[in-house]
């Protein structure tokens, strides 16, 4: 008990003193660029640039920062500054997670949740797909089976889904913020069209239904914006003239609000959990892209979206709801709301360790005086 009452007190006394540490587990994508994985590292820059020491914890040791013979890695996809974070590996065992640490823990790692149940640190989920919740999660567990009752996610509805599933949290939402990188430029559009799908398959029907059933417009150019560098995935989308999105396990949906950044009307399905921002009055698809509820409409949508731009003909009233939608997601709001909810998270923590040292006190009072 004294050893306990030991590490509470050096616990506490380490968060007063801001030396706490915040661990993200982060997965490998072996070079490829996915969002989710991109918004972790972003958290972790604006933590770091604000004084926190925040941290990247991978579970292999070939966890690919730079490029190999197989193509590139995390420095070429999103650049040195974030390879150059500091990354531990559990394999080396080189991390000693202690009483007033954070480790953040990715929805799809329930394997890492329970294999962690007895840190001494906070764990806290960060949740950005209602999907992947489920996908390695053991039948009738829950996340409080173990241990966690903290949930970062990106939007309120997110977090009402996983209410639903697991009951009373404590949740904390910090929404995307769309990078600087994506701007309007003053250059005419080129016959691109931007396509972004969950995988490749599903991107190259699309292409190739648009063609067969459209042969005229065979001179178009789509561009695939999967695999593509941060610096190179703006610069195209800038050129594109129209973004065409399909991702139905999507529970935010950054690349639609890109494009709005970028100036580029986009033709969507709408994801099985309707984003914030395409959701209107009464819950109606706001009228800020083409949206449709089924995929086989997309080549066709294509079609008139594209005669549209062809004849200068594009409704000012998309651009301008495109404009209205984009408003919230700028880095300024969400650098302020991630200092905001991760300072509140460690006060919590440090309540709730001062909790744990009272009630250990008077047990061991208790104790003696038996």
């Amino acid at each position: 008990m004294e050893e306990k009452i030991k590490n509470l007190k050096g616990g506490l006394e380490t968060i007063r003193n801001n030396k706490y540490i915040i661990y993200f587990f982060i997965p490998d994508t072996k070079g490829n660029p996915i969002a989710s994985v991109s918004n972790i590292y972003e958290h972790v820059k604006i933590l770091r640039n604000n004084g926190i020491d925040a941290r990247l914890l991978h579970e292999k040791k070939d966890y690919k920062l730079n490029s190999d013979d197989k193509g590139m890695g995390l420095t070429e996809w999103l650049g040195e500054e974030y390879a150059n974070f500091p990354h531990h590996c559990v394999e080396n065992n080189d991390v000693n997670i202690t009483v007033s640490d954070f480790v953040i823990i990715p929805e799809i790692f329930s394997n890492v949740m329970e294999s962690t149940t007895n840190f001494p640190g906070k764990r806290i989920v960060f949740a950005q797909s209602y999907d992947y919740i489920l996908e390695i999660l053991d039948y009738g567990k829950n996340w409080k089976e173990y241990g966690i009752n903290d949930v970062i996610t990106t939007s309120n509805t997110l977090s009402k889904v996983i209410g639903e599933l697991f009951g009373e949290m404590n949740f904390k939402v910090i929404p995307c913020g769309i990078s600087d990188k994506f701007i309007k430029i003053d250059k005419p559009r080129k016959p691109y069209i931007a396509i972004h799908t969950r995988g490749g398959d599903q991107t190259s029907r699309i292409i190739k239904t648009f063609f067969l059933k459209y042969p005229q417009f065979k001179w178009v150019t789509f561009r695939d914006m999967r695999g593509l560098s941060v610096d190179e995935f703006a610069e195209t989308l800038a050129e594109c003239c129209i973004g065409v999105w399909v991702d139905d396990i999507s529970s935010f949906g950054t690349f639609p609000l890109e494009c709005f950044k970028t100036g580029t009307p986009v033709i969507g399905k709408v994801p099985n959990l309707v984003p914030e921002w395409l959701k209107g009055n009464e819950n109606n698809v706001r009228e800020n892209g083409v949206w449709t509820n089924n995929i086989l409409q997309i080549p066709d949508l294509i079609n008139i979206a594209f005669k549209s731009w062809l004849e200068d003909n594009i409704p000012n009233e998309i651009y301008k709801n495109m404009d209205e939608t984009i408003k919230p997601y700028t880095m300024s709001n969400m650098v302020e709301t991630t200092i905001s909810v991760y300072k509140n998270i460690v006060k919590e923590r440090q309540a709730e360790l001062s909790s744990l040292l009272v009630k250990e006190e008077k047990s061991q009072k208790l104790e003696i005086v038996g």
